[in-house]
Parts: C-alpha cells; structure tokens; sequence
C-alpha cells in the first residue's frame, strides 16, 4: 500500500506537450473575468517541465489584454495515473486599456489531475497580479494537455532516433512556415467597429503562420496552423491577433497546374487592443483562396477570408497575402552538412528565450505621456536555418517593467552567423514588423530594427547569447539602442 502511493517521477520519454487551459478570476472588480491560454511545454522524463505560455483574454470585457512568458514546472505521478503539477510563469504583456503600469505577471500555480490515454485533465489554483494595474485575483482554473506528436530531435541531427517510435503512431510534422499580411476591411455596417462608437478604418497587419500536416490524424490534405499579427498601418494602432485552426489543401493533381492548388481554413482565436470592439476577446476566422508554388518549396498564398468578434462589434472582410517556405525542401540546401535518413526531410531550428531592454529616450513615448525610464521586455525568437550560415527569424517581446504595459513587437528578418572557433559565433539580422502599446510613440506600428548575436556554446545543444542593436519606428519618435540576453537551443524537425 505505501509503495503504491508513494510519488514517482513520469516514466516516459522527452516529450513536446501541448496545453489548453481556461481560468476564471474570483475577484472580478476589474472588466477581465477570465483567460484562456496556450502553452507549448518540453518535458523531460523527470517530470520538469519548461516552455512557453500565451494568456489571452476571453470573459469580462477586455478583449485585447495578452500577457506572453515563460513557464517552469515539475509534475509528479501517483497510483493510477494521478499527479500532482507545481509551476511558475514570468512575463508580461497587457492592452484593453486596464494594464498602464509595467505588465508583469509572475503566476504560481498547483495543479491536480489525471492522465486518461494520451491526454492529461487538471483542474487547481493560481493567483494572478499584474502589475501597474487593478488585476490581482485568485484563479480557479483547468487544463488539458496532450503530447505533440511531434517529428523532432534535440541538436542539428540527421537523423531522428526517436522518430519511428513517434512515427507508429498518429504523429505530426511541421510542414510550412509563413510571413502573413492582411488588409482589415471593416463591416461598418454591421457596427462601428470602435469601443468608443466611433466608426473604424481599414488595417494592415503583419505576422507569421507556421502549419503542421495532419495527414496521420486527419487523412491527406489536411493541415493545422497557429497564426499571430498585429497592426503595421492604418487604423487600429496595437491591436494584435491570435488564431488556431484547420487548413484543407486539394490534391495537386486536381487543377491542370500542379504549381496551383486550392485552399480553405477555419479558425477561433483571441483579439483586441487598439481600442478594436472585440469584446471579450474571441474571434472567429475564415479563409479560402489559391496556393502558388513559385519555386521548389517557396509558395505565395492570395486568399478573401473574413473575421469577426463572437461577443464585440468588430467584423471584417480580409484580403491576405501569405509568402511560405515548405520545410520538405530544406534538405536540397547543398551548403548544409547533413544527410536525408529514411526518407525524412530534416529542418534546422534554433530557439531563444531572453530578456530585452529597450533605452529610454526623449521621443520614446507620446508627448503626453509622463512615465520615463528602460523598457524591459521577456522574448522569444525562432531561427530557421536556410544553410549554415544563413537564416530566417521570427522574433516575439512582451513588457515587463518601465511603465508601458501592453507594449509588443513582432518581427521577422533574416540573419547571417559565422563560427569564430568551437565554443563563440557571430550572427547579425535585419529585421521588421510590428509594434505598439503602451503609449510608446511607434505612430502607425511598423518598426525596423538591426541586431548582432554573440553566442557562448555551454553544451552541444545549449548556447548563451549577448545581444545589441537599434531599433526605429519608420513614423513614429522610438530610434533607440536595444540589447538583451538569452539562452539558444538547437533542435531539429522532420517532415
């Protein structure tokens, strides 16, 4: 009997997990009643866990309010598949108009559950302050996680050890990565479009889209995506926007062109910010359109969706643009020193997580505004490897701390590294896309930016990085020094 309670750490292998969770504040003086919010978690076969946490606001009326971070955990299993899970979140973010201090969030939480299958049901308590506002509250709060399934292996790898085991099962691969942009129509008719009643205007945003092939769970031509943007131009300056769905992409042999293939998608999500009426904060998506294959693995996606807030007055017809890269194809790279195995087309990543500061300056914020002082941020970057020395990069920051709450940034670039020796490398990127909140003067939101990377090799796999550039805003008065501090991990994914 005792040996039957006693606690043990998980028994299985390396895992990516993939969260879903919702909570409810008890203390609802605040218009935020409630988040939902999405995590994608490495765990170890100790039980600790470590990854990354987006809460979105979706109950109450404060659609808009994201807060982006980190998080680490540590579960423990008892007989008959119950656990018990401990975890902390640091980060920071804000919007809806209820976060003017810094943003930061440092969220406890214990967590009691079950596995049934492949899935993992907890429901328990945290406690949620953010910082320079009025939201600090208990959290009631469920979860549900289930195993990636993803085709990945830690390090630049040529092959994936671990893969036939995941492949015996209904596994998924990373199929394609994409730069978004979309014109916001607004539906005036249907309402003004504006928390305070005034009538919207159109938008531009600009973003990423990274698609996996379900084909093993959901049969061919079927895919799913995670997509986030925010405002670049035109009304709406900080909105920002994040949507998960499903994608059908018809057979290439259906048209006389096999460069040319139809496509439909469907999502829910979460949206606000820019004083855009999405009320609570869900969304629904739609989109169809042609797929073009410009050249081997590069594809242009020109689509008529529309977009809608569930519960606000915020509706839109969105004419979208879509430049992707097909991982299947990163394998022909000659200047890469790494070989197909078994048929599997390996795709070289490197993700970072930091902090970042931004220096204060004269024009930073509005003229307006009274708050002074360095804007710090927590971040996370994705670099996909074009060769060994060149790549794509994708880049998120949330505030934490100099009095502009909602403040974020999205950008996209590309970057060049060299090694110096075995243990140090040199990178440099030229980055853009968009940035706003918290009263920092981005005047429209669209933001340039040029960085250089000096990174210490602490394992094979494990690197620290120092980090230090300018960014500008190319309307607005932000032309300041940023730098930062991370860690960088290699991994490797199949398709």
């Amino acid at each position: 009997m005792a040996l039957a309670l006693a606690v043990s750490s998980t028994a299985n292998a390396d895992q990516l997990l993939f969260r879903f969770s919702g909570d409810y504040l008890t203390d609802q003086t605040t218009t935020l009643h409630g988040n939902v919010g999405t995590s994608l978690l490495y765990r170890f076969d100790s039980g600790l866990s470590f990854g990354g946490t987006i809460y979105s606001a979706t109950l109450g009326d404060a659609g808009g309010l994201f807060i982006g971070g980190y998080e680490v955990g540590q579960q423990f299993v008892f007989a008959d598949d119950l656990f018990v899970e401990g975890s902390l979140f640091f980060g920071g973010g804000g919007g809806a108009v209820i976060v003017p201090g810094d943003g930061m969030l440092i969220r406890p939480r214990l967590m009691l559950g079950k596995k049934v299958g492949h899935y993992e049901l907890a429901l328990g308590a945290s406690y949620m302050h953010v910082t320079g506002s009025d939201i600090s509250s208990p959290v009631i709060e469920f979860a549900v996680s289930h195993p990636l399934d993803l085709l990945f292996d830690q390090g630049h790898s040529s092959s994936c050890a671990g893969c036939i085991n995941t492949m015996s099962s209904d596994y998924v691969s990373l199929h394609a990565v994409k730069a978004v942009y979309k014109n916001y129509i607004p539906l005036t008719d249907k309402a003004p479009g504006n928390r305070n009643g005034s009538v919207i205007q159109t938008m531009q945003l600009a973003g990423a889209q990274f698609e996996f092939d379900m084909k093993a769970v959901w049969g061919e031509g079927w895919y799913s995506y995670l997509q986030a943007a925010g405002s670049m131009g035109g009304d709406g300056e900080g909105y920002a926007e994040f949507f998960a769905g499903g994608k059908y992409l018809t057979d290439e042999n259906l048209l006389p062109s096999k460069k040319v293939r139809l496509f439909a998608e469907a999502g829910l999500g979460f949206a606000g910010g820019g004083d855009v009426d999405t009320g609570g904060g869900s969304m629904a998506s739609a989109n169809a359109g042609i797929q073009w294959e410009l050249f081997r693995g590069l594809t242009l996606d020109t689509g008529i969706g529309y977009v809608g807030a569930l519960e606000g007055g915020y509706h839109a017809w969105v004419p979208s643009v879509k430049l992707g890269m097909d991982l299947g194809y990163s394998e022909s790279d000659s200047d890469i020193n790494y070989s197909r195995t078994a048929g599997l087309n390996p795709s070289y990543w490197t993700v970072s997580t930091g902090y970042s500061a931004i220096a204060d300056h004269d024009s930073l914020r509005y003229a307006t505004e009274t708050d002074t002082g360095n804007i710090g941020m927590v971040d996370v970057k994705a670099d996909m490897m074009l060769s060994e020395n060149y790549y794509v990069t994708g880049q998120a920051y949330t505030v934490t701390s100099g009095g502009a709450g909602g403040f974020a940034m999205g950008l996209l670039g590309l970057g060049s590294g060299i090694d110096l020796n075995d243990s140090w490398r040199l990178s440099a990127e030229g980055l853009a896309g968009a940035a706003a909140g918290g009263a920092i003067n981005v005047e429209g939101g669209l933001v340039v930016s040029g960085q250089m990377d000096l990174d210490y090799r602490l394992t094979e796999n494990l690197s620290l990085s120092a980090n230090g550039g300018w960014i500008k805003a190319v309307k607005g008065g932000l032309n300041g020094p940023m730098v930062g501090l991370g860690l960088k991990f290699d991994f490797t994914t199949y398709d």
